[in-house]
């Protein structure tokens, strides 16, 4: 198996290795700047006799704005990684005097590779076909899909769209009704609607409880709720994990370079580590 010249993953690894501190840094405003100071909390209020609302309070508010810019800033890291490295392996391989502008090669189906290849034949056979085994169609894998179209939209559409999620509650609490003459079946004659989990307002409706009878006392708490929350991005319609994408994304980066470059064997069962 070829190995290519470590100089040729040189501007790579200062755009990986950006990546990776812009994302570390972006959990510490995410967890250790806003989530830490224990913003979200719960309540129980009454909209009318029967109606018991689960009420979330949230201050201060995520800077949701700032978390997305910052998170975009990571995946452009990444993207550049991906072009800086494609262009030192064409410069390698090209006639003395070749200069041009290439991107690495993220194709949508194997029409458009075909294309791709056409335009690189300086590439010996072994190492297009290197770049062949990371193309999201041929890998079943979406991540860098996923990280060219982040990048498309933000560059040249309106950007993208984040919000930050409720995605684990736990709470108990109690309250007293007023009696029934046939109370057997009361449980299974309570309603919960939920509501939406998106955190952002400073007071929002989570939940509603609607009861066949009139409520007595509403009461209070009996534990502190539990809380977990998830930044997400909406991507063509699916709702995905900032933070995870990012870890994923990044893998892929580096074992889609470190795979073209000779460093791993296979480009199915992913390395423990790469070290570019």
């Amino acid at each position: 198996m070829t190995t290519l010249p470590s100089s040729l993953r040189d501007g790579a690894n200062q755009k990986i290795r950006r990546g990776f501190e812009l994302g570390d840094e972006l959990r510490r405003r995410m967890y250790i700047g806003w989530w830490e100071k224990h913003p979200v909390s719960m309540r129980l209020e009454l909209r009318d006799q029967s109606t018991i609302e689960l009420v979330m309070l949230v201050d201060p508010l995520p800077k949701i704005a700032d978390w997305w810019a910052h998170a975009s800033d990571v995946f452009q890291n990444f993207r550049s990684a991906l072009d800086r490295f494609h262009y030192g392996v064409c410069e390698y391989y090209a006639p003395t005097g070749w200069a041009a502008r290439v991107y690495f090669p993220i194709t949508k189906d194997s029409k458009a590779w075909a294309e791709w290849t056409k335009q690189h034949p300086m590439l010996p056979r072994e190492i297009a076909l290197r770049y062949l085994a990371f193309q999201p169609w041929h890998s079943g894998r979406s991540h860098l899909a996923d990280l060219s179209r982040i990048n498309n939209l933000e560059k040249h559409s309106k950007g993208v769209a984040a919000t930050v999620s409720l995605t684990g509650l736990k709470m108990t609490g109690t309250w007293k009704v007023e009696g029934r003459w046939s109370d057997d079946n009361l449980a299974n004659l309570v309603k919960l609607s939920p509501g939406t989990l998106d955190i952002t307002s400073e007071r929002q409706i989570v939940g509603t409880i609607a009861l066949p009878t009139r409520v007595v006392d509403i009461g209070d708490l009996t534990a502190l709720p539990e809380f977990a929350f998830t930044p997400l991005i909406e991507l063509d319609g699916n709702e995905i994990p900032i933070l995870e994408s990012i870890e994923k994304i990044s893998r892929e980066v580096t074992w889609a370079i470190a795979y073209i470059s000779g460093l791993v064997a296979s480009a199915t069962s992913p390395p423990v580590s790469v070290n570019l």
